[in-house]
């Protein structure tokens, strides 16, 4: 019964032998690592100063993601307008005149959009004819206050107003 994590010890005749284990570990072993038998988990000061830190890139972070988020919906808002002037200019291709509304051209404002957006459409009947498209930020969402989206046949670009 001899083993590195046993302690013996024998009387005179041979008769008692006493074991010592303390989990599993011999003397050795606890001689050389110490603190591992002492510690285990987390002081209070060194949870506190995680959770300052965490704290403290929460802070910084949150206002970047929020200019990011601003300018995804916004990039989505200008896709989904230069994909309906794409779709108006076939239109008029085809039958000389630009479609009156989205369900005529087939093209269902994706709710990346709607999320964040009111959609406005027309067509402009005077001579020339054209069309304008206009997304308005929704009231106290993250948009308001970017600005509206527009696009005309005339600019045949997205800008802002």
């Amino acid at each position: 019964m001899s083993h590195l994590s046993d302690l013996g010890c024998n009387c005179i005749r041979g008769v008692h032998k006493i074991n010592f284990r303390i989990r599993g570990k011999s003397m050795q072993q606890l001689a050389l690592h110490p603190s591992q038998s002492r510690r285990s988990g987390f002081t209070l000061v060194e949870l506190m100063i995680t959770v300052a830190i965490v704290g403290i890139l929460a802070v910084l972070a949150f206002p970047q993601y929020s200019q990011y988020m601003i300018r995804a919906h916004h990039a989505s808002g200008e896709q989904f307008l230069m994909d309906v002037a794409q779709r108006q200019e076939q239109y008029f291709l085809d039958g000389h005149t630009y479609a009156p509304d989205l369900a005529t051209l087939g093209i269902p404002p994706p709710p990346e959009v709607t999320n964040y957006y009111t959609v406005d459409a027309f067509v402009i009947t005077t001579n020339p004819p054209g069309y304008q498209m206009s997304l308005t930020p929704l009231a106290g969402g993250i948009m308001d206050g970017n600005g509206t989206l527009v696009i005309t046949n005339i600019t045949a670009s997205v800008s802002t107003q």
